[in-house]
């Protein structure tokens, strides 16, 4: 089995400055829409990925919240 899933990831952090070890430019993140496609294994029945793509743009139509 397989299925697709598009959804918009969110990450924020911070640069790290090697020269000292510390935190420097904090990131404020953004949403990043993506598609992933999956491939289901029968033998440990669990879903892996095995594809994704970054997507230009991403609709709140029909969506659902985790």
């Amino acid at each position: 089995m397989t299925a697709t899933v598009e959804g918009i990831c969110y990450y924020e952090g911070d640069y790290y400055k090697e020269d000292d070890g510390s935190l420097d430019e904090r990131d404020p993140g953004d949403d990043v829409p993506f598609k992933y496609y999956l491939k289901y294994n029968l033998d440990d029945e669990r879903w892996y990925i095995v594809d994704s793509e970054q997507l230009k743009s991403f609709s709140h139509n029909d969506t659902t919240m985790y």
